[in-house]
């Protein structure tokens, strides 16, 4: 009596979490292709209600992957790709930052069509 036995390498698992500002974004695009290949898709993947994207890879690969995320309007990039090395039967964890930019308003009192120095100006937010 013969057995054949046949070996595999685990997969490799990568955990790609995209934030803006600090906080999980779920809903977001993210792509993985073959480094240096961006046309070479591999796979596309949404972000779940954690921010999470998880990315299998085929059994025993020794192949590079880059992972990257588009920000959506009003946002910037921070970290938008990254190159991920994937490491056979272990799990490797990647962020991928965005940021929404700070605004800046300038206020000038004036009186009388002139600017009026020392007068004090008071900022709220509303509609929230």
């Amino acid at each position: 009596v013969y057995y054949t036995l046949t070996l595999e390498q685990p997969s490799s698992t990568s955990v790609v979490t995209v934030t803006v500002d600090g906080k999980p974004s779920p809903g977001k695009e993210v792509i993985i292709f073959v480094t240096g290949k961006p046309g070479e898709i591999i796979q596309t993947v949404t972000t779940d209600k954690n921010g999470n994207a998880t990315f299998v890879a085929s059994v025993g690969t020794d192949i590079s992957y880059t992972v990257t995320v588009t920000p959506s309007k009003g946002e910037n990039c921070k970290t938008c790709s990254a190159d991920m090395t994937l490491v056979p039967g272990e799990i490797v964890y990647y962020t991928l930052t965005l940021e929404q930019p700070s605004s800046t308003s300038v206020v000038t009192v004036t009186v009388d069509g002139k600017p009026s120095p020392g007068k004090e100006v008071i900022i709220f937010v509303t509609g929230k």
